[in-house]
């Protein structure tokens, strides 16, 4: 699976058919939902109830149960943690997938990231993926930010998946053990040995490779004569059409490739929980490359939150507006681009932040898409240009209103006293 992502050439082909069915689609709704996530940690859960039943009785373990018994804790803080972080009203910014517009974009490009590396995540190869991929399609920012969580949710569901098919490799396990139980005390008994064959044979149509591979294991650890035994392992794998030991060898096969996949998505579980994604996400964020163009280079001398403040800004006013968010950023490069440079000139027009945090500014960049701010959004913005005036707006408010309800108050007293004096002579 790793060689699929490491060409280059292949990947760029299989994006380019990808994408296509994951365009933006425009609706609100999506088919992953927190129920449908808690399913699958509740299958989880069930399979560590069943595997640990199965080991505490002292029965044999599927090699990739082990990891989940391992590892078990640390599934289910990660599965708090998305629980907690469950984007519920952040759905609606994400884009659909067009052939499955139940589904946030996002998350169908982690399912299939974790396909193509059958589940093996590393930081560089996710930042190589998500780079390939936007040469295709920008992704929004908020895809970008969802990355790490939604990546956490793919993994979960499948490990939820191979788990399912692990507990039914458990059960042919556990058939398996029960009865063999029934077969130990009459090894040294051929006859009767036999008999209890014959009536298996009755009960077991077919056999499952990990009930055979379980029952096979088990009788190379005795030194009594088992032929009759493997007899009817080669009989019952006759009338399926293949022979014995490919079925051993093809669930051996199975196994180690199920513990193999299981260990690559615990690790990479443990591998998204301890990225720092801020790290990644500028590298990874076209709008921040057009904004880092600022003719000032005051916006690449920024602090991260500085940075993160202005482009929070630009995806809000990119949906305000309706436009893309890429579109916006590069109508305010050029409107820093255009602004004069004479030394009699505001210097802050030749830098992106003043389209995006000044009052002015702000009204330039919707004039060039000849949209006008609201009324809430002229006062904010007023209002954080102008503080010491809304200080002193609000001050003289609140004492003007204090002063009239004191006047008011006072004259009502007199009236009151005077109605008392009129109603004692009374």
């Amino acid at each position: 699976m790793e060689q699929k992502i490491s060409n280059t050439g292949k990947l760029k082909q299989w994006m380019r058919t990808l994408v296509t069915g994951l365009l933006p689609t425009g609706r609100e709704r999506s088919g992953l939902t927190l129920k449908l996530f808690n399913s699958w940690v509740e299958n989880l859960t069930n399979s560590e109830d069943m595997l640990r039943e199965f080991d505490q009785a002292g029965k044999t373990l599927i090699p990739s149960g082990e990891w989940l018994l391992d590892n078990i804790y640390f599934i289910k803080e990660q599965a708090l943690f998305v629980q907690q972080k469950w984007p519920r009203n952040n759905f609606r910014k994400l884009p659909r997938a067009q052939e499955e517009p139940q589904d946030v974009r996002i998350f169908g490009m982690c399912q299939t990231y974790l396909r193509l590396t059958d589940g093996h995540v590393e930081a560089q190869k996710t930042e190589d993926y998500l780079l390939e991929l936007q040469k295709v399609t920008v992704l929004k920012m908020s895809e970008l930010w969802a990355m790490p969580l939604f990546l956490r949710i793919a993994l979960i569901e499948n490990l939820s998946m191979v788990f399912t098919n692990i507990l039914k490799q458990q059960a042919a396990y556990r058939q398996a053990a029960e009865l063999f139980e029934t077969w130990e005390p009459l090894l040294r008994l051929p006859g009767k040995l036999k008999q209890a064959l014959e009536s298996a044979d009755r009960t077991i149509v077919d056999l499952d490779p990990s009930f055979v591979d379980y029952i096979a294991a088990r009788q190379r650890n005795y030194a009594e004569d088992t032929t009759l035994i493997q007899a009817w392992l080669e009989s019952k794998a006759e009338t399926m059409g293949v022979s014995l030991n490919n079925i051993i060898a093809q669930e051996h096969l199975r196994q180690a490739q199920d513990k193999a996949t299981v260990g690559n998505l615990i690790t990479s579980l443990r591998t998204v929980a301890h990225w720092v994604w801020q790290d990644h996400f500028e590298s990874l964020c076209h709008v921040e490359q057009i904004l880092r163009q600022d003719p000032l280079g005051v916006y690449g001398a920024m602090d991260f939150a500085s940075r993160n403040h202005m482009r929070q800004v630009v995806e809000e006013s990119a949906r305000r507006l309706k436009v893309s968010e890429i579109h916006l950023a590069k109508t305010v490069l050029s409107l820093t681009l255009e602004a004069p440079r004479s030394e009699q000139k505001d210097a802050r027009q030749q830098h992106v932040g003043y389209y995006l945090l000044n009052f002015r500014g702000l009204q330039e960049l919707h004039y060039a898409f000849k949209a006008r701010l609201s009324w809430r959004s002229l006062l904010v913005y007023w209002s954080k240009e102008h503080p010491i005036v809304l200080y002193l707006i609000l001050l003289s408010a609140f004492l003007a209103t204090f002063m009239l309800g004191f006047i008011g108050w006072e004259q009502g007293f007199k009236q009151l006293k005077v109605s008392t004096l009129i109603v004692v002579c009374l």
